[in-house]
This record gives C-alpha cells, structure tokens and sequence, in this order.
C-alpha cells in the first residue's frame, strides 16, 4: 500500500490554503494521489513518459477541463508543480511527501 504524508499543521497554515482556492486544492491533493500511485513517483503520467490527455486526466480527477486547466496554471504560478518538457507533471519536492520508510528503502536520505 503506497500513501503520502501531509504536514497537518502546515497544511492548513502554511501556502497551501493560503495561495489556493478549495477547486485547486482538490486537484493540487489529487496530483499528489496520482503522483503516488505510479511506479514513477512524483510524476503525473497515463504511463511512462506519456502525458494524460487533459480530458482524461479531468475526466480521472471528477472535474471539468476548465476548471483543471485554470488549477494546473494556478499550481504552476505557485510552484507546487511543474510542466515538463513531455508535457508530463511532475510534483515539485516530490521527497517532502514521502514517509522516512519510502525514502531509506528506495537509497534516500531519512
């Protein structure tokens, strides 16, 4: 079972809920989901190197594309994620949410 941590405290205080509206946060919880659910950790993906389609990925996310397409910009502005050069997403500080166990068995630091 994969999961994510999320700093309570600077969750609710910090930039997230300051520089966000709800819709953005819930695409913004929901890429860190997906980010996590994918052998590629960090990187939002249909598969390897292959960017979802935005209708998809709206579609994957239970949203409507323009609503996606003004939090991706918005997320971006903010610089929690990044358009990469495939058209992939890729989480920035993708290590800030993993747990200390993922870290240690994939060769990181603790």
């Amino acid at each position: 079972m994969r999961w994510i941590k999320v700093w309570v405290k600077e969750t609710l205080y910090g930039t997230t809920f300051q520089e966000l509206n709800p819709a953005e946060r819930g695409i913004w919880f929901s890429l860190l989901l997906l980010a996590a659910s994918k052998t590629n950790n960090g990187v939002v993906e249909a598969r390897e190197g292959v960017p979802y389609p935005l209708e998809i990925l709206a579609f994957e996310l239970n949203t409507d594309t323009d609503t996606l397409k003004q939090s991706l910009a918005r997320l971006q502005s903010v610089g929690k994620i990044e358009r990469l050069p495939n058209g992939t997403i890729s989480i920035v500080n993708w290590a800030r949410y993993q747990t200390t166990y993922t870290r240690r068995k994939e060769g990181g630091n603790a």
